[in-house]
């Protein structure tokens, strides 16, 4: 990992100094002076537990293993996992790792893009919705296969600043045009609980008011509940949409 451990732990991806007890699956991870506010890290989600010195590598068990939050209080995360055995080490660390529910429902598409149907007595020789081996299916999974390792590889601390005189920095700061209120024809959703990074984004466009804004992260972080509580959020101010 590029960041530091107190780097990880005061941006919320990480936490350090944790004693690992691992019973039948069940992984418990205490830190008696507290566990931190990991605002990136909430119950459900895909973490990598590794020894506190050494840097995660997800191929490799021996070193990382992962499992998922079950509860986290003051001085403990609970975690369940499909490992047997902890990586060795007196003291150990947990980042955040990969959405995997993202990449179950991938495996999901790409085993039925793959798969062969029974002989149809429309069409002969039916195969899957995309045949193995054809240029279109090779484009296909080696398309996913680069995003989900770029996915693997970024690290939000390492990306460039921004540039205030670009032509989408100087739209982005462009203000919303003004338009009479509108309530919604209906019933609003309800607010959702969103993560530090998830409100500061929704903020950005309600509060900022800007005519353009883009929202970035690599899948799992939360992007299309950030877009529904904009639109939520929008129609809950008076500010639906015109015919």
């Amino acid at each position: 990992m590029k960041r530091g451990l107190r780097q990880l732990e005061s941006t919320g991806f990480g936490c350090f100094g944790l004693h690992a007890e691992l019973n039948e699956r069940q992984l418990v991870l205490t830190r008696p002076h507290g566990i931190p506010r990991l605002s990136e890290i909430s119950i459900g989600r895909t973490v990598l537990i590794t020894e506190e010195a050494t840097a995660p590598d997800m191929d490799n068990p021996v070193i990382t293993i992962s499992g998922e939050i079950q509860n986290i209080s003051e001085t403990s995360i609970a975690l369940s996992t499909t490992y047997d055995k902890l990586p060795e080490g007196a003291l150990h660390r947990i980042d955040l790792g990969p959405n995997m529910s993202t990449y179950e429902r991938i495996d999901r598409v790409l085993d039925l893009l793959q798969r062969c149907d029974k002989p149809s007595k429309k069409q002969q020789n039916k195969l899957g919705i995309v045949s193995p081996c054809t240029p279109l299916a090779d484009a296909i999974f080696m398309d996913v296969a680069e995003t989900s390792g770029a996915a693997l590889r970024w690290d939000p601390s390492t990306r460039p600043r921004p540039n205030p005189q670009s032509d989408i920095s100087k739209a982005a700061r462009q203000s919303h045009l003004a338009l009479p209120p509108r309530p919604p024809q209906g019933d609003a959703p309800a607010a959702k609980k969103l993560n530090t990074s998830q409100q500061a984004a929704v903020d950005v466009v309600l509060k900022e008011k800007r005519r353009l804004s883009l929202v970035q992260g690599p899948p799992g972080t939360g992007k299309t509940t950030t877009a529904l509580e904009i639109i939520s959020s929008l129609l809950r101010s008076n500010r639906g949409p015109r015919s």
